[in-house]
């Protein structure tokens, strides 16, 4: 089991559906162009600098791949869609960073900063009224799948969006807390049957 930071990012996407095939094929790739581009010369970028659970190795446990990954990561980025919001894992990994963010006494009095930043798929308004408090970046006008997508100006769009993502990243990856290992992990059975309060934590 490792101690300390592993990775900078980890990427909290729902498998299913549109999200799914965007994340992977697009937004993922785009951001992982472009953050070194956003980093400081002397900060040490590396293969395992965003987490995305595509780099699961074959034969491993994956949910236990998974809390170590997220552990171990010093934020969380979110893709936010209706449908995010129905998967009990993805919730589990949100609400695994808000306690985190509790314990350090981020997002309340004079300290509004985080080490959340969600980006929206799809539809913003349906995002639940208790996560709306968090500042996202919504590219739910990008949020294509059509194999052209590529190949379009949109694409241009959403690539210039990623790196206004890159931006607001840096401050929150080099302003990271120094990692602890009592910081509690959300499992998706501590999860109530609205998972919208926190949940009792391990």
């Amino acid at each position: 089991m490792a101690h300390g930071y592993v990775h900078d990012i980890f990427i909290s996407y729902r498998h299913a559906g549109p999200a799914h095939t965007w994340v992977t094929e697009y937004f993922f790739p785009l951001l992982k162009d472009w953050l070194p581009e956003h980093m400081p010369p002397d900060y040490q970028i590396s293969e395992n600098s965003i987490f995305i659970d595509t780099q699961v190795e074959t034969g491993t446990s994956w949910p236990i791949r998974l809390v170590e990954a997220l552990r171990t990561s010093r934020c969380l980025l979110p893709i936010w869609s209706p449908q995010y919001f129905r998967s009990k894992w993805c919730m589990a990994e949100l609400h695994t960073m808000l306690e985190r963010e509790k314990i350090l006494g981020m997002r309340k009095g004079h300290n509004w900063s985080g080490i959340i930043y969600p980006v929206i798929f799809k539809s913003a308004c349906l995002i639940p009224p208790e996560y709306r408090t968090i500042q996202y970046e919504d590219l739910s006008h990008w949020g294509i799948n059509a194999s052209s997508f590529k190949d379009s100006s949109e694409y241009l769009h959403l690539e210039s969006g990623v790196q206004k993502i890159c931006e607001k990243l840096r401050p929150m990856i080099l302003g990271a807390p120094d990692w602890q290992d009592t910081w509690p992990t959300v499992t998706p059975e501590a999860l109530p049957s609205n998972p919208f309060p926190l949940p009792r934590f391990l």
